[in-house]
């Protein structure tokens, strides 16, 4: 998708954790520090929960839970039960996938682990929180910033369409926030546009707002 919408651009992947080049294939990113990575291992051990581990261009997961299955369907990839030693490349995001009402609770380690958490939930997987930690300060908001540098733009040019409390941090930052029907209500507070729902194409309008704005 990211090379349909711009084949020889940056793009922003792994909530903010790795700046990708659509053509090149060339990545930007914080390594999450080692010591991180088994911290949270031990704590999704210790709680039972779902942990993937992700580089810029590929992920992990070393169980065959439901939630791990399906969000692979999710994401359009087989499913391939691995060990994170098994990845080529620095892991730059920690994602959890848990019950939503778990994610307090992951968000809470963030602080032991030394990253920046962010938390997220999709309509196609309902009562799932996905919880990513990237490299401390590292948020959708910073991956924005550096494209914009790229292209030579203030972030007061650019259109943030989100849905998450992830996506709260890049909706601040941009000077024009879009928040879909289904978002958050911090993200529709933050929005000078509020779109269709993702599964109404909300997308599709927020880009007829573009060429409007």
């Amino acid at each position: 998708m990211a090379q349909r919408l711009d084949p020889n651009g940056w793009h922003v992947f792994h909530a903010g954790g790795a700046i990708v080049h659509a053509d090149t294939s060339e990545a930007r990113g914080g390594a999450v520090p080692p010591a991180a990575v088994i911290t949270a291992a031990a704590v999704a051990e210790e709680h039972g929960w779902t942990l993937e581990y992700y580089t810029a261009d590929a992920y992990a997961v070393s169980e065959s839970s439901e939630r791990a299955i399906d969000h692979a369907a999710l994401m359009g990839v087989p499913f391939e039960s691995r060990t994170r030693d098994q990845l080529d490349g620095d892991i730059v995001r920690l994602q959890f996938v848990v019950p939503e009402e778990d994610s307090p609770t992951v968000l809470s380690h963030g602080e032991a682990l030394g990253l920046t958490g962010t938390s997220a939930t999709s309509p196609i997987m309902p009562g799932t929180a996905f919880v990513s930690f990237t490299v401390a300060g590292v948020t959708k908001a910073t991956g924005i910033e550096l494209i914009a540098n790229e292209l030579g733009l203030g972030l007061g040019d650019v259109m943030m369409v989100g849905d998450g409390h992830n996506d709260l941090p890049a909706l601040a930052a941009v000077g024009h926030p879009v928040a879909m029907g289904n978002a958050v209500a911090e993200a529709k507070e933050l929005a000078t546009h509020i779109v269709a729902d993702v599964e109404l194409d909300g997308v599709v309008e927020a880009l007829e707002v573009s060429s409007t704005d």
